[in-house]
């Protein structure tokens, strides 16, 4: 309350320059509302607005220029979207030990193979951990045998960080005959598709199963990588599906018959 307050009482200043640190997180959803306005108002103004913020999606909504400071130091100064995805990926940096000691103690199924290894790649090729909206991606598992396998089937399940399934599906949709693998041999599963992911940090989930029903496992291969969806904006749904909008005019007789 005291933080509402004081920005209440900041508004009021014909001031140029307004330095706002973290107001947003502490009203409910007609006080931020309230702020949004604010800020709208003051920028069509043309005053200066210094807005301190950890919440990307309003960073990207109200900012034309956006500076990232980690332990006092300057790490990123440019447009907002630039920062923000660097922010994501300083703040969700990974312990490659702790993530090995994650995967041994979530293994299950019989172990007659084994996930020796997942990332995920970019449009290019490269491997990443932040992948930008509206780009294709690419999640693969590189995959030992340890003795003679046929058809082995592998799952794909893209997390968030609630542990809800965004994304489901099985290599045996397009491949249920994916030959015979013998001891010794390793196989390389691929998953590509155009990333709507809506920008949060997801966790990859990996099941390899005999032939069948995917129920009769080789191995589970979880929390080992995670990777962060980037975009310009946040709309709060699970995914940001391409959507074309229109506006147009319509007459008061056209209103009032479709009334009827």
């Amino acid at each position: 309350m005291h933080v509402r307050l004081a920005f209440s009482v900041a508004i009021q200043v014909d001031a140029e320059i307004l330095l706002v640190d973290e107001v947003l997180a502490v009203g409910d959803a007609a006080f931020q509302q309230k702020c949004f306005d604010v800020f709208n108002r003051m920028r069509d103004e043309g005053r200066t607005i210094v807005f301190v913020t950890h919440d990307m999606s309003a960073l990207n909504r109200f900012c034309h220029r956006a500076l990232l400071l980690e332990k006092g130091s300057m790490v990123h100064l440019g447009v907002p979207h630039e920062v923000a995805d660097r922010y994501l990926e300083i703040n969700f940096g990974r312990d490659p030990e702790a993530a090995a000691k994650r995967v041994e103690e979530g293994r299950g199924g019989d172990g007659e193979a084994r996930i020796a290894e997942a990332w995920v790649e970019d449009d290019r090729g490269e491997r990443s951990t932040s992948l930008p909206q509206g780009r294709r991606i690419t999640v693969k598992a590189l995959v030992n045998f340890l003795v003679d396998v046929e058809d082995p089937a592998a799952g794909l399940y893209v997390l968030n960080e609630d542990h809800v399934a965004i994304l489901v599906t099985s290599s045996s949709v397009e491949h249920e005959r994916s030959g015979r693998f013998r001891a010794g041999e390793s196989a390389l599963f691929s998953f590509s598709f155009e990333n709507v992911l809506a920008p949060r940090r997801y966790n990859p989930l990996f099941t390899l199963a005999h032939r069948g029903t995917g129920l009769d496992l080789m191995d589970r291969f979880e929390g080992a990588f995670s990777f962060v969806v980037t975009g310009p904006e946040a709309t709060g749904g699970l995914v940001d599906l391409p959507v074309e909008v229109s506006v147009s005019r319509s007459s008061a007789n056209a209103t009032r018959e479709i009334a009827l």
